[in-house]
């Protein structure tokens, strides 16, 4: 499932050479389009570090209640509209001028476990694809081609272990939280207490230390296989709401990958998060978006919505439904190759979905964009 977040993520991503920009002016590009606090004050007091630590407690303890541990399998839902133009994609290409648009949707259904296995079906700008992954091997099979790959994976999952929801929150939850106060890589700075939206807030600043030899500034975009590691670097300003500790605004600042960002978060009376208002101040890709979050009774989560509209564009759309559930059946995930499909090497076959189908698809690979760097 994750080449279709990094399919969505890539709308919003600089794909063209960055401009050059000083480091010292940055803190304020992540700034633009964001709130700012009022009547700063310090309170000498107060730790940075227990202020993070407590904030993680908060979100263990309210955003990943005990009910998900009766879960142990989702059925989803996913559609996924995309409207972006050329221009947007590659300022290189001399056609990436003529107004020329690309059109994508999607949409994908199916069923997955805490521990790595899934199933999924995919119809729209890829065709009609079936997906299947039992920690041992994985299947892809086209139904428009009637071609298939099957791979055996020789690598152990990052979460074959892992037998329900809760444990699959907490240990990304607990990764996150060494990254931040334990692995030593970041420094935190209590800034001040100051008011945001009539509620007092805690500012915390997160930043590595800068070594002697630094990157070249704006070279290249972010490298796709960084996607999901990438909050790794730069550095963080967070508001903390007083009393609950949970996140109230987050200010994001990249330099060496050309990424800055702003999110303001609403929660309802119970403190769970159902609005997400950010701002993408991202070099050649500014745009600002929401995520709308939706929440069952028991404070599961049951679906949610993303929009963004970037200032070249682009414009993303996607909506999801989850329904939680026990045990997956046992043959959830076994994998059969199609009767009358024939065999093919797994790259092959990917580039053939990616290219071949969908037009829009074909128009990115023309604009330079390597699918190769896609997981799936």
């Amino acid at each position: 499932m994750k080449y279709l977040i990094l399919l969505a993520l890539l709308y919003s991503v600089p794909n063209t050479p960055a401009q050059k920009y000083s480091r010292s002016g940055e803190a304020d590009r992540a700034r633009r389009g964001g709130p700012a606090v009022q009547d700063l004050k310090r309170e000498q007091a107060l730790s940075p570090h227990m202020l993070l630590s407590n904030m993680f407690d908060a979100m263990e303890k309210i955003w990943v209640p005990n009910v998900y541990g009766e879960h142990k399998s989702v059925e989803f839902r996913l559609r996924v509209d995309a409207d972006l133009p050329a221009r947007a994609v590659s300022r290189r290409v001399p056609t990436a001028d003529t107004g020329e648009q690309i059109d994508f949707n999607l949409d994908l259904e199916g069923v997955a476990a805490p521990n790595g296995r899934y199933r999924m079906e995919l119809e729209g700008g890829l065709g009609e694809v079936e997906m299947v992954h039992d920690l041992r091997r994985s299947l892809v099979a086209s139904q428009t081609f009637r071609a298939f790959s099957d791979t055996p994976k020789r690598g152990r999952s990052d979460n074959a272990g892992l037998r329900n929801y809760r444990s699959y929150l907490l240990r990304h939850l607990n990764a996150m939280k060494n990254q931040v106060l334990n692995s030593g890589n970041y420094r935190s700075v209590y800034a001040g207490t100051g008011m945001h939206m009539g509620k007092e807030v805690h500012v915390i600043r997160l930043y590595k230390p800068l070594s002697k030899a630094r990157k070249p500034l704006g070279k290249k975009p972010i490298p796709l296989r960084k996607m999901w590691t990438f909050w790794h670097e730069g550095g963080y300003e967070i508001w903390l709401h007083h009393g609950s500790f949970l996140p109230a605004v987050v200010f994001y600042t990249n330099v060496d990958d050309n990424v800055f960002a702003n999110f303001s978060i609403d929660y309802t009376r119970e403190w769970l998060p159902f609005r997400i208002d950010f701002t993408n101040n991202s070099v050649n890709a500014e745009g600002r978006g929401d995520i709308v979050l939706d929440f069952a009774s028991d404070r599961t989560l049951r679906g949610f919505s993303l929009r963004f509209d970037g200032n070249h564009g682009v414009s993303l759309r996607a909506d999801a439904t989850l329904d939680f559930e026990g045990a997956p059946a046992s043959d959830a995930f076994r994998i059969l190759p199609p009767f009358g499909f024939r065999k093919m090497n797994r790259d092959h076959l990917k580039l053939m979905i990616m290219t071949e189908i969908s037009g829009g698809l074909l128009k990115l690979k023309k604009h330079g964009i390597n699918f190769k760097n896609f997981k799936f």
